[in-house]
């Protein structure tokens, strides 16, 4: 299950042109770094989407946690935009 999500992230990282962690070229550099899933429902996702896939910028999460993130990371924006 790991592996399938590193080759994906390969995958996407290459597709998306965003950056990947030069040491997850290699499956255990990048199992070591990111662990197993908490649960098998749980997805690896990007906390920022302007950068790249790195250990400081992954994060396990349900669908549900990363929808709640979503929403909530939104909001902030509007909260932090300057009325025209």
């Amino acid at each position: 299950m790991l592996y399938s999500r590193w080759r994906s992230i390969k995958i996407r990282s290459q597709l998306h042109e965003r950056p990947l962690e030069p040491r997850w070229l290699n499956f255990g550099c990048f199992s070591k770094d990111v662990g197993l899933p908490p649960t098998s429902e749980h997805r690896l996702y990007l906390t920022d989407e302007e950068k790249g896939y790195t250990k400081d910028n992954l994060k396990w999460m349900t669908p549900r946690e990363a929808f709640l993130q979503k929403i909530k990371d939104d909001n902030d924006v509007c909260k932090d935009a300057t009325p025209e």
